[in-house]
């Protein structure tokens, strides 16, 4: 395919992610929401994302060099909103599965050394964590409602679950530490550091750092 060919296509799967991204957004400022429907957004927001993040790494090669910043650039300003959308679905899915009561997604059954009874922690399903920091916010914004901060659960199990997931470089930065409270503590401040050094890096990048206070609770006995 030739560069005008790669062009074209993106500036066709641009224009269907902006569409997509209005339909979500006045979705969500509607009274009847279904968890069908929000999951039928999310996978094609997700499956245009992906497809826009190919296409990407196609063109870059080659375009004029004094062209790449801003086409960078471009392509940030536009995956930024893309991912918040992403997270503000993920969070909305979460209240619905409060909300329900519903079992039909779980957490993983890691090893819980305190007793803590999985069974009664909220069901939700998480994506796993590899390092890309376009998708930071919406792991950690999951990561927190359900886990970080969940009274039920304490820091042990909290690192257990953390592991669980995450993946590839994310995974790498933090096997070095052994099972416990502080650190615990450690690899959130590990994954933090990284992702504030990607940001020096990524234009329009933010990380929610304000919000990670970390809540430390004696092992449930």
């Amino acid at each position: 395919m030739t560069l005008d060919r790669k062009l074209k296509r993106r500036e066709g799967l641009r224009a269907f992610l902006k569409s997509t991204m209005e339909n979500i957004e006045k979705y969500l400022k509607g009274d009847d929401i279904s968890e069908a429907r929000l999951r039928s957004f999310k996978s094609m927001l997700e499956s245009t994302c992906a497809q826009l993040s190919d296409i990407n790494k196609e063109i870059l090669p080659l375009l004029d060099p004094e062209k790449i910043s801003d086409d960078v650039v471009q392509s940030m300003g536009l995956m930024l909103p893309a991912t918040e959308i992403d997270a503000c679905l993920d969070i909305k899915l979460l209240e619905i599965a409060k909300s329900n009561g519903s079992a039909s997604v779980s957490l993983p059954t890691a090893s819980v050394s305190s007793g803590t009874s999985v069974s009664r922690l909220p069901k939700i399903e998480l994506p796993t964590f590899k390092g890309d920091p376009l998708k930071w916010q919406g792991f950690w914004d999951q990561f927190k409602i359900s886990i970080h901060e969940n009274e039920r659960i304490n820091d042990i199990d909290r690192f257990n679950f953390l592991k669980k997931y995450l993946a590839g470089e994310a995974l790498d930065s933090i096997k070095g530490l052994t099972l416990n409270s502080d650190n615990y503590k450690e690899a959130i401040e590990i994954l933090c550091e990284r992702r504030r050094l990607r940001k020096r890096r990524v234009p329009f990048i933010t990380f929610p750092i304000d919000q990670l206070s970390v809540k430390t609770r004696s092992p449930l006995r």
